[in-house]
């Protein structure tokens, strides 16, 4: 990369029920590890990830992991601030599942706009490799929720067998880097207490000599 190259932060939520598979999800994406024995995530916690994206920009991935009963405290919103988009996830092997989907989507709504709109969201119907429930043959029933829900997208993963995840990342943060690119070229935006903005940073160039002590 150049010297005038960029560094984008973003930060994403990952949401869902509970037992929907979202720290497993991460820990695949960032680490490439994958674990049945988990524990049910209390509160948030955060991994990064690098993506170079092009030879002009690097991405540093910020994947905030909020527990499943966590929606229901005041901190959420909190914890969404900054936001720039969202990953939900369900169990494909639970229509419940799916439904509280609807739900934390709403909430994500509700909580954090990006100048004044919706942050872009995925739905990541996650478990495949443990076979899809009967209410997930009839794919409109995915469909009608993204277009209910305003979902951008949603795709099968697996952590486990590490499938769909790569794919469902990409396409969100070229979604953000779509929706971000004037904001990004330092154009002003509006802003307010619930509207969020991408601040590029200048690349870190290392020095080649160390400056003496």
């Amino acid at each position: 990369m150049s010297e005038e190259g960029l560094e984008y932060l973003f930060k994403v939520m990952v949401v869902g029920h509970s037992n929907a598979g979202k720290t497993s999800i991460i820990q695949r994406y960032t680490k490439d590890n994958f674990s049945a024995d988990y524990k049910t995530t209390i509160g948030v916690d955060f991994f990064m990830k690098k993506i170079i994206w092009n030879e002009d920009a690097d991405i540093l991935l910020q994947l905030w992991d909020l527990g499943g009963q966590d929606r229901f405290t005041n901190l959420s919103r909190a914890y969404y601030q900054q936001a720039v988009g969202a990953i939900v996830v369900f169990d494909c092997t639970s229509e419940a599942s799916l439904l509280h989907s609807k739900e934390w989507k709403a909430d994500i709504d509700a909580k954090v706009t990006w100048n004044g709109k919706k942050i872009p969201t995925v739905l990541f119907a996650n478990k495949i490799d443990l076979g899809a429930g009967s209410f997930m043959k009839d794919r409109e029933i995915i469909e009608e929720c993204c277009r209910e829900c305003g979902f951008i997208g949603w795709f099968e993963t697996s952590a486990k067998d590490n499938k769909g995840i790569d794919g469902g990342m990409m396409f969100l943060i070229s979604k953000i880097m779509e929706l971000g690119g004037h904001a990004a070229q330092g154009e002003a935006a509006p802003t307010n207490d619930s509207t969020i903005t991408i601040r590029p940073r200048p690349k870190k160039v290392e020095a080649d000599n160390k400056p003496c002590c």
